[in-house]
């Protein structure tokens, strides 16, 4: 499979996956953010962890989506995957079955702000990297079905979506 198809495919994948750990879908006329109610918003940021560690958030994104999703609370989720199979040899639209882990950190909203706008030709982004993440018990680590979940702690509005109790 070719790189595009394959971010894509994950892509989608993956926000299948999140939405039910969550307990949150996609309200279309909430805007663009990946899964909304008017609750919680979380957008997804995934990437294939053989080829990359860093994540690309168009610069927009920041601003937009807070302006779409007022009143809710509104997380980043950034996701690391391994698959079982050699991303080339994966046919078809189903990657579900090829994925080996996931692991997914999700990070306040304003977090983001502290890096800067980037302006290549294609821009502008802001970019992060997994070792950009907090550490020093930031995180309360858990196994749920399909993956592992880094949630901060004391964030009782993602504990009360989670489908698994923490």
């Amino acid at each position: 499979m070719k790189g595009r198809a394959l971010m894509t495919l994950s892509e989608q994948c993956h926000r299948t996956w999140l939405s039910n750990v969550f307990n949150i879908h996609r309200e279309p006329r909430l805007g663009g953010i990946d899964l909304a109610d008017r609750e919680l918003g979380i957008e997804l940021k995934c990437r294939y962890d053989r080829w990359s560690p860093h994540f690309t958030i168009h610069a927009y994104q920041r601003r937009q989506f807070r302006e779409q999703n007022v009143g809710a609370r509104l997380f980043w989720a950034f996701l690391l995957y391994g698959l079982n199979k050699p991303a080339e040899k994966i046919r078809g639209s189903d990657i579900a079955p090829y994925v080996s882990q996931r692991d997914c950190w999700i990070l306040p909203w304003q977090w983001v702000g502290q890096f800067p706008v980037w302006y290549p030709k294609t821009g502008p982004y802001i970019y992060v990297s997994k070792k950009d993440f907090p550490t020093n018990g930031y995180f309360k680590e858990m196994d749920v079905e399909g993956g592992r979940l880094y949630v901060p702690r004391n964030e009782s509005v993602l504990e009360e979506r989670l489908s698994v109790p923490f």
